[in-house]
């Protein structure tokens, strides 16, 4: 038995020894590991491809690329002269795009084009069991956005013990796996130059997207939805009867701190809250913080009551192509009034 037991431990040190040595080898840099974010991947290489084109960047998740055409934000803001790109990626939530905001400001020559950034806000994305394992979940964390994980979480008085540990383990076990996974060997799928939408600006509205591809899941998504479309009275049910849990000051400290980043390169970044999100009373906490001056608030339900029907919605998570062109105007019109657009020099944009 004791030889056994030695054998054992003998193999997880040479085990550990070898993952150690790789990841000296390949250290999971992020400018290598993202691609493991196929549609990051490929809307972020359609811009660095166009990137003296845009002035104005959209970041986040589905909420973002399909729900914002910039096609209709630089309609309405035609007077300020806005050239904008969604660089939204579906299932790409806080922390992850904290890390590829890092990484877009890395890509930015000295005197870049884009001079505003609006970046979706939204709460730290709870990772399910089922996702634990997929490299997608943990290949862009390091100390710092895991210490963020763990302190937003364990410094929130209304999240019990249980709660705050059950949400930060899976961010734990992610930051061990990339230590001993050498995830560039991990080839990641082809870039899709569709992802980049029908007109090349990063937005795909749903129904579009649909229409054209005819994929299975979108398939069984719209037919879901089209049987039963209470779900969106009960989504904003659910929205109104939530209970707001306070917003604690780490994180507000992250989104200052994330604020400076893109002003030490010239870029003056937003945020904006979505519609349709659940826990939108504990978002709307951050009032309370001076980051609040740069929130543009969509989520409150009041605004966008009238489009929580179904002719406006793909599923009761988004809009449709409809919804989010109204949607857009109005989001536009929020731009345009609390926007500090005096950034922009008397010679123009450059």
């Amino acid at each position: 038995m004791k030889r056994f037991l030695l054998q054992i431990a003998g193999f997880i040190l040479v085990f550990c020894l070898v993952q150690w040595v790789l990841y000296l080898v390949f250290p999971n840099n992020l400018e290598d590991t993202y691609k493991l974010n196929p549609q990051f991947t490929a809307q972020f290489h359609h811009y660095l491809l166009n990137r003296d084109q845009y002035n104005t960047v959209f970041m986040g998740s589905s909420r973002t690329y399909r729900q914002i055409d910039p096609e209709v934000i630089d309609t309405v803001l035609q007077s300020i002269g806005t050239k904008s790109y969604n660089l939204g990626a579906h299932a790409t939530f806080i922390p992850e795009y904290f890390a590829l905001f890092d990484l877009f400001l890395d890509h930015q020559p000295d005197t870049p084009a884009v001079r505003y950034v609006f970046m979706e806000l939204t709460g730290i994305n709870n990772i399910k069991f089922a996702n634990w394992y997929a490299p997608k979940s943990f290949y862009f964390l390091d100390l710092p956005l895991l210490t963020f994980v763990w302190k937003t979480h364990f410094s929130n008085p209304d999240l019990s013990l249980w709660r705050a540990i059950s949400y930060t383990l899976p961010y734990v076990q992610g930051y061990v796996l990339k230590q001993l996974l050498p995830l560039v060997w991990m080839s990641p799928k082809p870039i899709q130059t569709s992802y980049s939408g029908e007109k090349g600006n990063g937005y795909y509205a749903l129904d579009n997207d649909l229409e054209q591809n005819q994929t299975l899941a979108l398939q069984v998504r719209r037919g879901e939805f089209l049987k039963d479309t209470n779900v969106l009275a009960e989504r904003l049910n659910k929205m109104i009867r939530s209970k707001a849990e306070h917003i604690p000051p780490v994180f507000a400290d992250q989104l200052d701190a994330l604020v400076r980043k893109a002003s030490a390169k010239g870029i003056e970044l937003y945020f904006i809250i979505p519609p349709k999100l659940k826990y939108y009373s504990s978002l709307a906490t951050l009032r309370q913080y001076p980051v609040w001056d740069r929130v543009i608030d969509m989520g409150d339900f009041s605004q966008n009551k009238d489009l929580q029907i179904a002719r406006y919605n793909f599923d009761d998570g988004h809009f449709n192509g409809a919804g989010a062109a109204i949607y857009s105007q109005r989001l536009a019109q929020q731009m345009k009034s609390n926007v500090d657009w005096t950034y922009i020099s008397a010679e123009g944009w450059r």
